[in-house]
């Protein structure tokens, strides 16, 4: 991705998504793209989130979940940790959502079997309708 000024991807010999590195990333228009661009992989969660929104899938990456030890809105407990570098990969098992995968620009390594939360952070979710972004669903007017 840092090579290139604009991608194709391709699946199955047909055109998923055309754009520039960062479209791709910060606007997947299926989710093929939203699971193929980006390492760590995004999260996909199904059930309650996507329902809200009348979608078949929600996606958010994990840099856009924010992890606490006192309040959030899944719930689940660290099962692994690992240190990459100057980033931290959390792997949390959910009751919900199943298992998540947060990161983090910090080095810590004594949080394994911690019970934490997690909150998508606003404006990074992405929701999917038979394999297609869908526009997020628009918040009720006062």
């Amino acid at each position: 991705m840092t090579l290139a000024d604009k991608i194709v991807v391709l699946r199955e010999g047909h055109i998923e998504q055309i754009g520039s590195p960062i479209d791709l990333y910060e606007r997947p228009q299926t989710l093929f793209v939203a699971g193929f661009i980006g390492s760590p992989k995004m999260n996909f969660l199904t059930g309650k989130i996507s329902k809200q929104a009348k979608a078949d899938v929600c996606g958010v990456r994990p840099e856009h979940l924010s992890l606490s030890d006192k309040k959030g809105d899944i719930a689940g407990t660290i099962s692994h940790v690992e240190m990459i570098g100057a980033e931290t990969l959390y792997y949390i098992d959910t009751k919900e959502y199943g298992p998540m995968l947060v990161s983090r620009p910090t080095i810590s390594a004594k949080m394994k079997g911690k019970d934490v939360f997690l909150t998508p952070q606003a404006g990074h979710l992405h929701f999917f309708k038979d394999d297609k972004r869908m526009n997020p669903p628009s918040k009720a007017k006062k």
